[in-house]
């Protein structure tokens, strides 16, 4: 069983199609509410899927987030940590508010997701 993180729209909705393309049930996570079509266009091909609305950079999102696939799935066998974000800037005037926030996502996220269970995001 497969999760996609940033699979909405992009690299991540192409990732998603492609691994049901080769037989894989996937859930994906956006920050949309709305799911895009990457859900649709994995029901259409027989494979089982579910939406998952919510910001990465949140701890709670990632729990919910895992939780939800091994709800759904039992299992979580690959994780795709495609979620991402940049912030642009020069340097001297960086915000530290832009900073936490690519970190978050970036590292942050991968760490809780890539860790669980033995680190409860």
């Amino acid at each position: 069983m497969l999760l996609v993180t940033g699979s909405r729209k992009g690299l991540g909705a192409a990732f998603a199609v492609a691994l049901a393309q080769a037989g894989a049930n996937v859930g994906c996570q956006g920050r949309d509410p709305e799911p895009g079509s990457s859900c649709r266009e994995i029901r259409a091909l027989g494979r089982k899927t579910f939406y998952f609305a919510g910001d990465v950079a949140e701890a709670k999102v990632c729990s919910g987030l895992v939780e939800r696939t091994v709800a759904e799935f039992g299992s979580i066998d690959i994780l795709v940590n495609n979620a991402g974000t940049i912030r642009r800037a020069p340097a001297a005037e960086f915000p530290t508010e832009y900073w936490e926030k690519v970190i978050a996502v970036n590292l942050t996220a991968v760490f809780r997701l890539s860790s669980w269970p033995a680190n409860r995001c």
